[in-house]
């Protein structure tokens, strides 16, 4: 997937809001990368869009269930819509 796809990152850098969601690592992961490309893509703009990142962290986690898990990490239906207004709310 990387590099990133230029008009990926120039459509998703027109929005206000921006939410990435993946079961991968946040650190290093596509998120982060995204956020990344549209932070460079609007350097020195008045218009940057506030960036969600939802992902695993880089910690042990306990063995569970992957719908325990992802609910205990907020990748779940709930935890993405409490990040996403979150967002909005900020």
């Amino acid at each position: 997937i990387k590099p990133l796809d230029p008009t990926l990152l120039d459509d998703a850098a027109r929005f206000d809001h921006v939410v990435t969601v993946e079961d991968g690592l946040r650190i290093g992961g596509i998120g982060t990368a995204i956020a990344d490309g549209i932070a460079a893509r609007t350097l020195g703009t008045h218009r940057t869009p506030r960036v969600a990142v939802c992902g695993t962290p880089v910690e042990f986690i306990d063995h569970a269930k992957p719908d325990v898990i992802l609910a205990h990490l907020g990748l779940d239906a709930r935890g993405i819509a409490a990040t996403t207004r979150t967002l909005l709310d900020a």
